[in-house]
């Protein structure tokens, strides 16, 4: 069985793939717990980062009460 490689599951999570693409990735997806749990870890990835930027982006409560 050929795994589906990371950059194919990053751009089914970013939405980059044609629908015949996604379509063929979520069918490898159902039957190989491997590649299905790579891309868990990539959202979970995803979701770190995610938050990481949100409080990098967040105003320190001493500067925000500075008018």
């Amino acid at each position: 069985m050929k795994h589906t490689d990371e950059g194919a599951l990053q751009a089914l999570l970013d939405g980059e793939l044609t629908p015949a693409q996604a379509a063929g990735v979520e069918a490898h997806l159902a039957s190989c717990s491997a590649c299905a749990a790579e891309l868990e870890g990539l959202r979970a990835a995803r979701g770190r980062l995610s938050s990481a930027l949100a409080l990098a982006d967040a105003v320190p409560p001493m500067l925000a009460t500075r008018a």
